[in-house]
């Protein structure tokens, strides 16, 4: 990851900005100390040297002083940019030389050069600090050959179907699943938090993870440029390579600004000298106006801002997609999130079996027929669903996840249930409203829990009860979202509506809308997307791909647990790689602190400058004064940024 790449960030497209020119190699290190040796030469001996060498040495170390910003400037010339951020810095160092303020002007082009070169090296260490949070793959992976042979290979270098042998302590350098041995995979260094996963024949795995127990073999499953790895590292690549909002806004201010500022030097310097006749007076103020309108370190803060405020996402265990969400993640005014996977765990498991004919007061027992013939139609049901609901029945029956039911003939309703046809029997299974529909009478439970009824042949055989524990630090998370002004906070939910509504009364969610279709989340996200405030934005937060549609209409869409869902980290503005809700928070509070960070960055620079004109041009301030100031201010700036974020 190169610095140019990252930082190419221009502050107004017809008078920019950047940072070439100003590295620290040798030679412009001696040239320029030649410059300042050479105006301290002049200033100490003065008296013994003839007087039309004095301006010509001044000039000579005002040259060399300044090979920093006469790089750059030859730089952007040759790439077309005449108008650059430099131009008017020399050119009223110029003025200056030309009013014998030699050592003025010097000091003023030293003055900034600091600025610029400190600019430059608080780059680096911010891309630097990226590339050590991207790396998180090895250099070289083994290769398992037919035989017992192995070849090293790097992990771009690896394709869909190769067999890669992984030693305990090395990283995972390709997406795929274990196809011999069985070992723990640590994911800290890729989810940002404490993450171990059992890893055993046929388990996934992930490019990032690292083997913590056995030697395991594992094939891949795509190359290189399809592996969660490289998923994260062109995320957070992107993210940081785009302007933010307050960035829009200044390169909008300062193509009004810049020639605007560059026209008051010209009337300051050339017209009113005309009627006045004061020349030098003039001279000083017009450059002295000139250096007001650089833009000296604003965006270097501002790209800082994005830099800082999508590592510490990162670091928190997500990306974002582009560095301009940052201003969308700070306004949320409406917060949606589904219940289950987010609220709840996405881990049911069955509490209650009640066949048709018996009652909490009269309990069937486990053996009786009854309730043999109700698990029996609901696991051949479920066999088809990959669904949370379906993988707890299966387990509670003691049913492999990969069961195949003979005469079996179905399809899976979204919000509903399971509808099919076994052996001549119609069979649905599922919530109460896909009975009803059916014309078929069901019990509904007054217990918490999700109630999965099931009927056979146009006979209800009766239901049972699942249930998901609430996510710990659920409260705590959505207090951090009040804290960075969140106000409106919606649950939804396809569950009934005495299992959602104690869950929501709990963690004072605003908004309640239970007993859901697929269709029906969507509706709800449209309607709040409507009444919203126009300047706000809403943010939907789900955690399977049956939700995208949803997340699709709100202006940020989040995903959690995205690492094993393609399809989810491709859709999602905001891939969150742990379960739940705790890290979205996190993610919302660092864009937050970086966005507010912009704007007082913007608001103070623009101040400053405006003071600063308005003092040149009644004379109150020189022309040193400004951009010694200016130059601080920036060196400032960038180092309370550097530390806070």
């Amino acid at each position: 990851m190169s610095r140019k790449n990252l930082s190419n960030l221009y502050l107004y497209p017809d008078f920019g900005t950047d940072l070439d020119g100003y590295d620290l190699n040798t030679l412009k290190i001696v040239i320029a100390a030649a410059g300042v040796v050479i105006l301290i030469g002049v200033m100490a001996f003065s008296d013994s040297l003839l007087a039309w060498m004095i301006p010509v040495l001044y000039s000579l170390s005002f040259i060399c002083a300044g090979i920093f910003c006469f790089t750059n400037l030859f730089l952007c010339v040759k790439r077309g940019r005449i108008f650059c951020e430099v131009l008017p810095v020399l050119i009223a160092c110029i003025i200056m030389l030309s009013t014998k303020l030699y050592v003025e002007a010097t000091i003023a082009v030293l003055f900034y050069e600091a600025a610029k070169i400190f600019e430059v090296y608080s780059q680096k260490k911010e891309h630097e600090r990226a590339e050590s949070v991207l790396n998180i793959l090895p250099n070289l992976s083994t290769v398992a050959l037919p035989g017992k042979e192995t070849r090293k290979r790097k992990p771009v270098h690896l394709h869909e179907g190769d067999v890669v042998l992984v030693r305990p302590g090395e990283i995972i350098p390709i997406d795929g699943y274990v196809i011999d041995g069985m070992t723990t995979v640590d994911y800290s260094s890729v989810t940002m938090g404490m993450t171990s996963k059992a890893a055993g024949k046929g388990s996934a795995v992930i490019s990032g993870g690292v083997n913590r127990g056995k030697p395991v073999l594992i094939r891949a499953t795509c190359d290189y440029n399809g592996s969660a790895a490289k998923k994260i590292f062109s995320s957070f690549s992107s993210s940081i390579n785009r302007q933010s909002s307050w960035g829009v806004k200044s390169s909008k201010a300062y193509n009004i600004i810049y020639p605007a500022v560059i026209a008051a030097a010209l009337v300051i310097g050339v017209v009113i000298p005309i009627f006045t006749h004061n020349w030098s007076v003039a001279l000083k103020r017009a450059a002295a106006v000139l250096l007001c309108a650089c833009p000296i370190g604003l965006i270097d803060i501002l790209d800082l801002c994005v830099f800082s405020g999508v590592r510490k996402i990162f670091a928190s265990g997500a990306v974002i997609r582009d560095g301009r969400l940052l201003d969308g993640l700070s306004r949320i005014e409406t917060f949606v999130c589904n219940k289950t996977g987010t609220v709840t765990s996405k881990n049911y498991s069955v509490i209650e079996v009640m066949p048709a004919g018996f009652s909490s007061e009269e309990p069937c027992d486990p053996d009786d027929p009854a309730a043999d013939e109700l698990l029996d139609y609901a696991v051949k049901a479920e066999s088809i669903s990959g669904h949370p609901i379906a993988c707890a029945i299966r387990k509670y029956c003691g049913a492999p996840d990969d069961m195949s039911v003979s005469d079996f003939n179905g399809e899976e309703i979204p919000g509903k249930g399971i509808a099919a046809v076994i052996g001549d029997l119609p069979v649905y299974c599922g919530n109460a409203t896909l009975l009803f529909e059916h014309g078929i009478n069901c019990t509904v439970p007054d217990t918490q829990g999700t109630a999965i009824h099931v009927a056979a042949g146009g006979r209800y055989l009766g239901y049972m009860v699942l249930s998901n524990e609430v996510r710990q630090g659920n409260f705590d998370a959505l207090e951090k979202l009040r804290a960075c002004g969140v106000k409106n906070f919606s649950l939804l939910s396809c569950d009934l509506r005495s299992v959602v509504r104690p869950i929501a009364s709990s963690l004072s969610f605003s908004n309640v809308r239970s007993e859901l279709s697929p269709e029906g989340k969507v509706s709800a996200v449209e309607y709040l997307m409507g009444t919203k405030a126009k300047t706000r934005t809403l943010a939907f937060l789900g955690n399977g791909s049956d939700e995208l549609e949803c997340a699709s209409k709100a202006d940020i869409s989040a995903a959690s647990d995205v690492l094993f869902n393609d399809e989810a980290w491709d859709k999602s503005d905001v891939a969150i790689f742990s379960e739940g809700l705790e890290k979205f928070p996190d993610v919302v509070s660092a864009a937050y602190s970086s966005m507010q960070i912009s704007m007082a960055a913007v608001i103070a620079n623009f101040a400053s400058r405006a003071v600063l004109m308005i003092l040149s041009m009644l004379g109150i301030t020189s022309e040193v004064v400004v951009i010694a100031f200016l130059s601080l201010i920036s060196a400032f700036s960038v180092f309370f940024v550097g530390k806070i974020q």
